[in-house]
């Protein structure tokens, strides 16, 4: 009961607050008493029900065995229902203005009258959202198997026991599937058993907001694996990113939707976003959420400004450790904007905002702090930090490189040249211009006063993501687009705003659409063109087509380390039976009951001549064998006589 009354004690105090019976007001003094008080609530709910409650949820629900089924089935999709409806309904009501407008009738009794005006999506829209659900769909089906990092979110999201997958040497598999299937799904009886997910995401490198999702997903379906489980994730995330992008959009160009419909298109079309789609893992939640923190320049200072910074804050926060780094830049841009306005009392504001986000942060998953500076990972992070002048020049053109060809289709370099020649242009030939303002108010087509906020959004654009990428290519593990997936839709549209805004200084309306139009074709046939769709996995088809025509042969599976047979659970799953042997201990190859076959499949991952000599060695009969084809970390033989 208590922690039933915690719970909506902070939602009445919020609603409260906000009530003419409180005499809600917007100065900032008791906004920031009202937040703090409020804020400190919260985080005493998140000691209660979010540390403990939230971890220990689904075991509560569990042992309710009697109705165990319906508990988990009806109950639970009862809750999500209560939340996603109220979300669904807020954002429609958004999305297509769905006002109450006021019309005080002066009959006899003075009825106030409510008439609701609806104002229905656009063809367009609904095709555009409608094109790139499909073409979600169909490069998600298109997929051929799972990244070795994928294997590992939906084993960090279910497995119990350990990070990697459990094997049990010189034991004969007769189900094949059946050592992958313990470590990637759910089991039955562990359905909604988040305190496993903190704990595995205790020994991993990231935090468990993401794993926690997709735990959610696959507890509805214990025992089975699907794409689609972690693939509804990314579309999901997707099309709400698409949304907050054409919000941003709109508060760039001054509510100029044509530039918001052909950035959209951009947006839909870029195959190094539909790539990032197709890669479960947690980076299309990260590329919401650094949208998200972007809005800061869009909020005003109220209450729910600051409220929403530290939601995001936290989200971000608990989604992946980049995301503070962001959060810190754009934070720190802002506050400079805000000091160079002398407006110090809302800096105070996101100050207190960020400490107390942080706070909970810690406070949810007290492991970051270890895996930001005592990790492996955080350690690498560091030690990438002492690298020379010429190994981060390197890494920097390569990361450059990589966003170009993903989203700029290679003329990233033109587009900036063309920028800095149309706004020296504008500079040089302002009075042939015959216009008196300055440069921005002409390059933005608004007043100063507009313009200038209008600047400083452009800036908590361009500056946060200068800074992420500088900091971030320092950092990283590895030189990976998954490290800059997080800022593509920023960069996209806050480039191609400042483009589209910039030519329409030099064309008019029917020829400036002939070069966008123009624009966006290069960029995205150059992005289609070279694209790689390395998460598709298809350097594993052909050895899963193989697979599938050898299904009455056992496999032997050799290996250094149980964590790289984990993505050739497709291929492994189709054969008769496997059986697993570390390369430590061939020893045990005289005693395995498929030693006398007269054919295998060995697939090994490492070592690969010593070990083939060890097997035709030790099995006689085999007299050849030839080489499938590798992918991953494991390479495929099959061995025969002749």
């Amino acid at each position: 009961m208590l922690a039933i009354i915690a719970l909506f004690f902070p939602a009445l105090l919020l609603l409260g607050v906000r009530s003419k019976m409180l005499g809600f007001t917007t100065s900032y003094k008791k906004n920031i008493i009202l937040y703090v008080f409020s804020v400190i609530t919260l985080n005493w709910v998140m000691d209660l029900i979010l540390f403990y409650g939230f971890q220990n949820a689904g075991n509560i629900i569990l042992k309710l065995n009697k109705y165990r089924d319906f508990a988990c089935k009806y109950i639970l999709l009862a809750g999500v229902i209560a939340v996603i409806i109220p979300s669904i309904e807020y954002i429609v009501r958004r999305y297509f203005n769905l006002d109450k407008r006021k019309n005080f009738s002066e009959d006899k009794n003075k009825d106030k009258r409510i008439n609701v005006v609806i104002k229905k999506p656009s063809l367009s829209v609904l095709i555009l959202y409608g094109l790139f659900l499909i073409l979600m769909i169909v490069t998600i089906g298109n997929k051929e198997t799972y990244h070795v990092d994928e294997t590992y979110s939906y084993g960090l999201a279910n497995h119990q026991g350990g990070i990697a997958i459990s094997i049990e040497d010189g034991k004969r598999y007769s189900e094949p599937a059946e050592p992958f299937l313990k470590y990637l799904t759910v089991n039955k009886e562990h359905r909604f058993d988040y305190q496993n997910v903190w704990e595995n995401q205790s020994i991993d490198v990231h935090p468990p907001l993401y794993y926690a999702l997709l735990h959610t997903i696959c507890s509805f379906f214990p025992g089975t694996i699907s794409k689609w489980y972690a693939g509804s994730i990314n579309i999901l995330f997707a099309l709400l990113t698409l949304f907050v992008l054409r919000k941003l959009i709109l508060q760039l160009t001054n509510k100029n939707e044509k530039i918001r419909d052909i950035i959209s298109i951009m947006f839909v079309l870029s195959s190094g976003i539909l790539s990032a789609i197709s890669f479960f893992r947690m980076y299309l939640l990260t590329l919401l959420i650094y949208l998200l923190v972007k809005e800061i320049g869009i909020w005003e200072f109220s209450l729910s400004f600051y409220v929403k910074l530290g939601v995001v804050a936290l989200l971000g926060a608990l989604t992946h450790y980049y995301c503070i780094v962001f959060t810190v830049f754009i934070c720190v841009v802002f506050c400079m904007i805000l000091l160079l306005n002398k407006r110090v009392f809302p800096v105070v504001g996101v100050i207190i905002t960020g400490i107390l986000s942080g706070a909970s942060a810690y406070r949810i998953f007290p492991y970051m702090l270890y895996h930001m500076f005592g990790g492996y990972r955080g350690t690498e992070a560091v030690n990438n930090l002492n690298q020379s002048a010429n190994e981060f020049w390197e890494r920097i053109k390569n990361f450059f490189n990589i966003i170009d060809a993903e989203i700029f289709g290679n003329i990233l370099e033109y587009i900036g040249v063309t920028v800095l020649f149309i706004l020296i242009l504008v500079y040089v030939f302002e009075k042939q211009f015959h216009y008196r303002n300055s440069i921005k108010q002409y390059i933005f087509n608004s007043s100063e006063s507009r313009a200038k906020i209008v600047l400083m959004r452009y800036s908590l654009i361009f500056i946060p993501i200068g800074m992420y990428f500088f900091i971030v290519s320092k950092m990283a593990a590895f030189v990976t687009d998954r490290y800059m997936m997080p800022i593509y839709a920023g960069a996209l549209g806050g480039i191609f705003c400042l483009v589209i805004t910039c030519l329409q200084k030099l064309f008019k309306d029917k020829i400036l659409l002939i070069v966008t139009a123009l624009l966006m074709t290069v960029v995205v046939i150059n992005e289609w063109e070279d694209v790689n769709w390395s998460y598709l996995c298809k350097d594993s088809a052909n050895l899963i087509e193989m697979s599938e025509n050898k299904q009455n042969v056992d496999c032997l599976y050799v290996y250094d380390e149980n964590w790289k047979t984990q993505p050739s659970f497709s291929e492994v799953r189709n054969y008769n039976s496997v059986t697993f042997v570390n390369n430590s201990d061939l020893e045990m190859l005289s005693s395995l009951e498929i030693i006398n076959n007269k054919e295998m499949m060995l697939l090994v991952t490492a070592d690969s001549e010593k070990i083939l000599k060890e097997i035709m060695k030790t099995c006689p009969q085999f007299s050849a064998y030839s080489e499938m084809g590798t992918y991953a970390f494991t390479t495929t033989y099959y061995l025969y006589s002749e």
